[in-house]
This record gives structure tokens, C-alpha cells and sequence, in this order.
């Protein structure tokens, strides 16, 4: 019987010190895994912060917001003119290059807008649509005017009458957008 006791007891010991043992690990264990959530929830919150912090910061210098835009104006047309066109100077006041992608205008208007520019083919004078949009270098102006690049307005649904206005919704490469009202004016070449 003291063989089966003292076998008991250093058994009763050993799974004692087992169980410190596994207690203790467990501890570190419980520790490092608690460490290891602490840095990924601080990882985390900072990565968010940065984010709708860059986020933020790139809605304040979107494109649209860099330009300014100068004596705007549509040509009037005639009672059953289905184009028509809108011109202006675009001024980019930052300091990067920007694209002006696209345009357009309400379907009460015209049924398509697009940024067009006048070429000369085979001798004669045509219109083409400038499908990359038109760069605007930083710092500089860009004319949009009769004979050169202009906002081409196609399938107007009512004629361009003087002294009315039409909004022309500029769309930028990033997204961003600035609509402006653009007065019709009667100016003959």
C-alpha cells in the first residue's frame, strides 16, 4: 500500500503542479491574446482615423473644387435648331493637373452634352467629340469658345432663347462634379 500511496501522492503532485502549470500558461496565454487585441483595436482605430482623415482631406481638394469658372454663356439658336453650344473660360486654381471628363445638362434642355472641339478635315471646318475630356494644367485657364473646344448640346428639346439660362453640370475625372448656370446670349460670328 505505500508503493499505491506514494504513487497517488506524486501523482496527486503532479497534476497539481500540471495544473499550476497549465493555470499559469493559461494566464500568459489569456495575457498575450488580450495584448495581441489591444494592439489590433488600437491598429484598427488609427487606420480608421486615417482614413476618414484622408477621406476628408480629399473631398476638401476634389477637383471641382479647384476651378473656377468666367463669363459663361450658350449661343441663342433659332426656333427649330437641334444643337446647340456653351462656352466659357475654366480656370484651375490648384496645383495639380485636372481633367474635366464629361458634361451635361438636364433632358429638358438637350438629350446629350459632350465636350467637343473644332478641327479643320479635308478643308472643311467639323466638330469632333473630345472623348479623354480636356486637361487643365495646374495654374493655367482653359477657353472653351466658337471655333474651338466648346460644350456641344445635341437634341435640344426647345430652342436656346436670350436671356434664358441652362445649367451645365461639369463632371470631373474623380468624380466630382460642379454644376453652373450658364446665361443664352445672342452673339453673332
Amino acid at each position: 500500500m505505500p508503493c499505491k500511496s506514494f504513487f497517488g501522492f506524486c501523482l496527486l503532485r503532479a497534476s497539481r503542479s500540471l495544473l499550476t502549470y497549465l493555470s499559469t500558461y493559461s494566464k500568459r496565454l489569456v495575457l498575450r491574446a488580450s495584448f495581441f487585441f489591444v494592439i489590433l483595436a488600437t491598429t484598427a482605430t488609427v487606420y480608421v482615423n486615417a482614413n476618414v482623415h484622408h477621406q476628408a482631406h480629399i473631398a476638401e481638394i476634389s477637383m471641382a473644387s479647384s476651378v473656377s469658372i468666367n463669363e459663361p454663356w450658350a449661343r441663342a439658336t433659332f426656333a427649330l435648331a437641334k444643337s446647340g453650344a456653351a462656352y466659357f473660360s475654366i480656370i484651375n486654381t490648384s496645383n495639380h493637373d485636372l481633367v474635366l471628363s464629361s458634361v451635361s445638362v438636364d433632358n429638358s434642355v438637350a438629350m446629350t452634352a459632350e465636350l467637343h472641339h473644332t478641327i479643320m478635315q479635308n478643308e472643311m471646318m467639323s466638330m469632333q467629340e473630345l472623348e479623354d475630356g480636356i486637361e487643365i494644367k495646374a495654374g493655367s485657364t482653359v477657353e472653351l469658345s466658337p471655333g474651338g473646344m466648346h460644350i456641344m448640346l445635341m437634341g435640344l428639346q426647345k430652342p436656346l432663347n436670350k436671356d434664358e439660362f441652362i445649367n451645365v453640370n461639369l463632371i470631373f475625372e474623380d468624380g466630382s462634379q460642379l454644376s453652373h448656370s450658364v446665361p443664352v446670349l445672342d452673339k453673332r460670328n
